[in-house]
This record gives structure tokens, C-alpha cells and sequence, in this order.
């Protein structure tokens, strides 16, 4: 797989050649680290998202398998970014989202500089 570009099928492309790119997707998910695993998995999503709601209704069992992977990399990596928990929720006919919420960095207290008199 690429590490500069995924192919997204055309939306017209039939269900048996949307179902060939989201099982490759789920395949190929292991490979990917850091930020290659975020941009290709939001990717992903985006482009699950697209779909008409026909589309999105075939491939239902696709999109679980692909994100019950993507939750098993988010696990392993998830930490590194900084994030202290992550959300993967699918809703019809919206699709699918995933969110973060990333870990906040301590406050410094500002130190209010002193008067010249």
C-alpha cells in the first residue's frame, strides 16, 4: 500500500468492487502506523460516508469488520498521539464518526511581571 496516496473507488463502482476495497482496507490495516494509520482511516470513513444510503446499508458488515480492526490498531497507538480515549459510533443514515479527545497540557500559572517604579 502507498504511503503518499489511497485509490478510492468511484461511488459508481458495483457493490462487489466497494465490498474488494473495504475488505483490502481491513486487511491492509496492521500495515499502517502513526500517522499513516489516522489520514487512511479517516480517509476510509469519508469515503464510507459518501456513499448513498443503499450503499452504505450493503457494506454494513464490511464497515463493522474494518472498524473492529481499527479499534484493535487505535489501542496500540492511540497513546502516542496524545489522546486520552477515542470514540467509534455509527448512526444511520449518517454513517460513521470517530473522535478524539486528546489529553490536555498541565497550565503554567503566568507570573505577573513586577512593577518599575
Amino acid at each position: 500500500m502507498s504511503k503518499k496516496f489511497i485509490k478510492f473507488p468511484d461511488s459508481s463502482t458495483n457493490l462487489e468492487g466497494l465490498k474488494s476495497f473495504f475488505d483490502w482496507q481491513t486487511e491492509k490495516l496492521d500495515e499502517l502506523s502513526g500517522d499513516e494509520l489516522l489520514s487512511r482511516s479517516f480517509g476510509v470513513v469519508l469515503f464510507f460516508n459518501s456513499l448513498s444510503n443503499e450503499q452504505k446499508a450493503s457494506l454494513i458488515d464490511r464497515i463493522i469488520e474494518y472498524l473492529k480492526k481499527l479499534k484493535e490498531e487505535l489501542d496500540k497507538t492511540a497513546k502516542n498521539w496524545g489522546v486520552s480515549n477515542y470514540s467509534i459510533g455509527i448512526s444511520a443514515p449518517g454513517g460513521v464518526n470517530i473522535s478524539f479527545t486528546f489529553e490536555a497540557a498541565p497550565m503554567q500559572p503566568i507570573q505577573e511581571a513586577s512593577k518599575k517604579g
